[in-house]
């Protein structure tokens, strides 16, 4: 009898045996003659009437983002009729695409090396039952791949080898007998190794493996071939004793099905994501007719439609596997979009977009928000799943927190408003082999809860899914003694059998504990999503108002392109600027043409060549705040105005005084001159006196006091002066683009060297200070700081020449607020977070996501920071400190380099958090009043009776009919009771739900609950 040291030895040897073995699981029966064409461009199809040149074994191909299309042909000979044929291309590609007789067929992949030697995807059926005589033209469409700088600070960048060297292409042919024995061999061994040491099982499994030893040549180079494959049968029968043995029905259960996580850009651009779609999407019609009962699943629709446009013949054979339950395009979104920072409008219009692609074209409606990867999931998305007709979310990344292990894995997920959604963390980048089921079940920590997890399996991002070894050890584990029951399954089917015993409801924000600087990183990816928002929503107000003024059907023809286009933009690696750099750029580009065309839409609407202005407020508010119009002189009105300089040299007239209603307008004469009004304020030995407030500045031009005259408080509290920039280095330990670590924060300190402080503008509208700032000696910072005469709040309009790497940004406001928690904007309502960092929770929550505001309040009085396009703020306290800039270097190596615009306001009010102050002077500050020369009066729509009812959008329908969307939520968290006036020519009032169809219920008086969201079909 061995001792235990002499059988690990012995074990050992056999898990050498099994890697030598793999090779042998497929025979070469022909070797082709292969010509080649390559080009740089992306096309979608071997390309015709070009000169394909023959290479030869040995020959050098490649270069740097170039791809290569191999051709080839086989007949197939008489003694390989009615088999299964496989191509192996030796080639040392990167990732390819087969063409069979020009449909899409399989993937390659070498991106994922295996421990035998080669790539995953390496060998593919072509054909499942070849027919004699029968000619295949094959085409491979190879990619050199590209370098890529890492992700991690100071990883060495992947430099790829361009001098790739062809070898051969290889009909090949499976040893059935040779992976019959292989795949059951690995079973054992793994199931050998997920036994506890003393266990029984593992005791019967040794034994096993000790009759094999006394069958099997592990010698095999050496042995001759009969003998060696005499031994596998009788092998199969000893293994057999082991795994053949069923499971108890007690036993936990994991549902699995195939998965390809495919990130819309990442370390690459969007043009080769279109490739990785089609390589992964046509290998997986391959896996399904290969392997009975295999189920694949898709979660973004915008991918299909890439295929629909690109690839329609590989987009056909998808529908039909959908059609039969086999391929899954559950999911819900558009992309796989970031859940932070997408406004909540485009949130919506995610799972809008999403789920009527998917009704359209395949009459498929998700279920399910299959989300794996995002930094994040805010409060809000309960209630728009509900909206949207989806059951259930799904996400693996809350198993990423580098604090606190996330206490559940099946759960109820209760959002700001109470809608609740059945939530599960599915396991994915594990495969479906003894060793990871069990690790999974192992992992639930409430197994009284459920005992099942979902297995959404393959490799990713152009990998090209679940492999055909996957399937094959999958097989083994349906029923097998010694570890968790495998089943095939869907998502959707998954999600509606769970049963559950006593569940756990988990309320609130899925606060990521991770990957905190994606709310800073690429400024002008931020800035510009918030804009590219607003334009939409303003572009789409004037095309509604417009269509019914003039009695015709409200178009989306114009607009819909842009929001396709944002859409893809909010993808969760694009918005958070952890991309590459052409994909960042690329981005920019995009999104500020959006922003471009946007206004065109509203202006050609609206303006005529007359000789005056009209203002349009395209909120349902009334607002009264200062008006900025591009025109040269003054509007004939009895109101304050003054013209003004801004930082960046345009000269403007702002105004105030002038009222205006919720979605109303007004039209004034344009002239030349106006009697001015005396100045509001008074500046003196650093001293600014407001009609609010008493304003000290310090010497190095921060706010050393600020005297509410109201209540006669002083704001500046015990710490740094208020508006002080905080500046410090940020090298995270992983993840550079994507991280602040917690000890970054105790790196910032004041640091910036004030080089200017003078009054631009004093008057009877505003006063203007402008300073400017050595941030280091790369980087400078301008800024105007703005007091009116009509208003408390103050503005701080900001440039940045930004040339840092690895340095992070800060500016803070330290006040005399005393309150336990801070009220934060997310999309259709806020957040109340702790101001303290008692427990861990607390702590990691050291930086979070703002989207408009973030409120400090006492019952009686409050101050917030507002801001136009900033979305990490951490909260310490009573100080606030708004994230402005970071510079990451990974994968992007620039650190975000650039000159940056963007606004932050200091606000103070008397009352606590309300919807009449905080909400209204946010929306007021992103969505400044549009003024248009010339101009048209507009109809009244409608009106709301109520300030924190919000109208978010209005808007065509998405059929493009008579009838018109809006969007209405609570936003301050209160039940209220509200009157809505329609105007009289709307015919009919229908409440709809997020998908635009209609439900039950009584439009007009309505109630709103806290935090919710409904939507009305207008029709006129």
């Amino acid at each position: 009898m061995l001792n235990q040291m002499q059988l690990d030895r012995m074990i050992e040897k056999q898990r050498q045996y099994i890697d030598r073995m793999e090779k042998y699981i497929f025979k070469k029966v022909a070797s082709l003659d292969v010509a080649y064409y390559c080009t740089k461009e992306h096309l979608a199809k071997a390309p015709q009437n070009v000169d394909y040149k023959p290479i030869k074994q040995g020959e050098i191909w490649g270069g740097e983002k170039t791809y290569y299309f191999f051709k080839t042909s086989f007949t197939v000979p008489q003694e390989l009729d009615a088999q299964k044929l496989y191509l192996m291309p030796n080639c040392s590609l990167y990732e390819g695409l087969l063409f069979v007789n020009g449909m899409p067929y399989a993937n390659y992949a070498a991106k994922y090396q295996m421990n035998t030697g080669h790539g995953n995807h390496y060998c593919k059926a072509f054909v499942h039952v070849a027919e004699v005589g029968k000619k295949y033209e094959l085409v491979l469409e190879a990619y050199t791949g590209h370098d890529i700088e890492g992700c991690y600070p100071y990883e060495k960048p992947c430099r790829r080898n361009y001098d790739l060297v062809f070898d051969s292409f290889d009909v090949m042919v499976t040893d059935e007998l040779v992976k019959e024995f292989y795949y059951d061999y690995k079973t054992l061994m793994e199931l050998y190794d997920c036994q506890e040491k003393n266990s029984a099982k593992r005791a019967e499994i040794e034994s096993i493996l000790i009759d094999l030893n006394q069958v099997i040549y592990f010698s095999n180079e050496e042995t001759d071939d009969d003998a060696q494959r005499e031994a596998l049968p009788i092998a199969r029968e000893i293994m057999s004793k082991v795994l053949n043995k069923k499971n108890s029905q007690t036993v936990a259960r994991v549902g699995i099905l195939g998965h390809s996580h495919m990130d819309t850009a990442w370390l690459w651009e969007i043009d080769e994501t279109i490739k990785k779609c089609a390589r992964t999407y046509a290998n997986q019609i391959n896996m399904i007719e290969q392997f009975e009962d295999y189920h694949f699943i898709q979660s973004s629709a915008a991918h299909l439609k890439f295929i629909e446009i690109y690839y329609p013949e590989l987009f056909e054979a998808i529908k039909g596997k959908i059609r039969e339950g086999r391929y899954e395009p559950n999911g819900g979104v558009w992309v796989e979009c970031d859940c932070n920072i997408t406004g909540g409008e485009f949130m919506i219009r995610q799972f809008l977009w999403g789920q009527r692609y998917t009704m359209k074209h395949f009459d498929y409606k998700s279920n399910t928000f299959f989300l794996p990867d995002t930094f994040g999931y805010c409060a809000a998305i309960p209630q728009i799943l509900k909206g949207c007709d989806i059951k259930y979310f799904l996400t693996t990344k809350m198993d990423w927190n580098d604090t606190n292990k996330f206490p559940y894995v099946t759960y109820y997920w209760q959002g700001i408003d109470g809608s609740k959604v059945l939530a599960h963390h599915n396991v994915t980048n594990r495969y479906p082999t003894p060793i990871p089921v069990t690790g999974l079940i192992n992992e639930i920590q409430q197994k009284s809860v459920s005992n099942e997890r979902l297995l959404t399996y393959g490799h990713g991002d152009g990998g090209g899914g679940p492999e055909d070894s996957s399937v094959e050890m999958a097989k083994r584990l349906y029923d097998l003694e010694g570890c968790p029951q495998l089943y095939n399954t869907t998502v959707g089917d998954f999600m509606d059998a769970l049963t559950l015993k006593y569940p756990n409801t988990y309320v609130g924000e899925l606060y990521l504990e991770l990957h905190r600087g994606t709310l800073t990183n690429q400024h002008t990816i931020k800035r510009n999503n918030r804009k590219a928002e607003v334009a939409i929503r303003d572009a789409e107000y004037f095309t509604s108002v417009t269509a019914f003024a003039n009695h015709a059907v409200a178009s989306s023809e114009k607009i819909a392109p842009l929001v396709e286009t944002l859409l893809i933009n909010q993808f969760h690696d694009i918005l958070p600027g952890t991309c590459v750099p052409e994909a960042h750029d690329r981005s920019i580009a995009e999104t500020t043409e959006i922003i471009r065309a946007a206004n065109s839409i509203a202006a050609n609407l609206v303006s005529t060549p007359e000789d005056t202005i009209t203002l349009y407020n395209t909120l349902s508010h009334k607002r009264s705040d200062v008006i900025e119009m591009a025109i040269n002189g003054y509007i004939d009105a009895a109101v304050p105005q003054q013209r003004i300089t801004k930082l960046d040299g345009t000269t403007v007239l702002h105004v105030g005084g002038i009222e205006l209603d919720g979605f109303s307008s007004k039209t004034f004469n344009v002239c030349t001159q106006c009697k001015l009004e005396n100045s509001a304020f008074k500046f003196e030995n650093n001293v600014l006196t407001t009609p609010f407030a008493v304003v000290t500045f310090a010497e190095n031009g921060s706010i050393e006091s600020f005297v509410d005259t109201r209540n006669n408080r002083e704001l500046r509290g015990e710490g740094h002066n208020l508006n002080t920039f905080l500046f410090g280095e940020d090298l995270s330990l992983a993840w550079d683009n994507w991280d602040i670590d917690a000890d970054a924060m105790m790196n910032l300190e004041p640091a910036l060297k004030l080089t200017k402080f003078e009054i631009v503008a004093d008057g009877a509208v505003e006063f203007r200070i402008r300073t400017a700032y050595e941030l280091s000696k790369h980087s400078t910072l301008s800024q105007d700081i703005i007091f009116y005469a009509t208003s408390p709040r103050v503005d701080f309009d900001n440039v940045v020449d930004w040339n840092e790497k690895h340095r992070l940004l800060k500016v803070i406001f330290d006040t005399t607020i005393n309150t336990d928690y801070a009220t934060q904007e997310i999309q259709f309502g806020n957040l109340r977070r702790t101001t303290k960092a008692n427990n861990s929770y607390e702590q990691a929550q050291f930086e979070v996501c703002n989207h408009k505001y973030t409120d400090l309040s006492e019952p009686a009085y409050g101050v917030a920071i507002l801001n136009d396009c900033k979305y990490g703020i951490s909260v310490n306290g009573s100080a606030m400190a708004l994230s402005l800039h970071k510079g990451g270097c990974k994968p992007d190596p620039r650190g975000d380099k650039g000159v940056h615009e963007f606004v932050y306001s200091f606000y103070p009010h008397m009352g606590g958090f309300k919807a009449e102050t905080v909400c209204a002077n946010a929306y007021e500050l992103n969505y400044p009043v549009k003024s248009f020369v010339g101009g048209i009066a507009l109809p009244k729509l409608l009106s709301v009776d109520m300030p924190n009812i919000v109208v978010e959008s209005l808007k065509p329908c998405e059929d493009n009919e008579k009838a018109l969307i809006a969007r209405i939520y609570e936003c301050e968290g209160s039940y209220t009771n509200v009157s809505i006036r329609y105007h009289k020519d709307i015919k009919e009032i229908v409440e709809t739900n997020m998908l635009e169809m209609p439900i039950p219920g009584d439009a007009n008086p309505l109630v709103f609950k806290p935090y919710q969201i409904r939507t009305f079909k207008l029709v006129y």
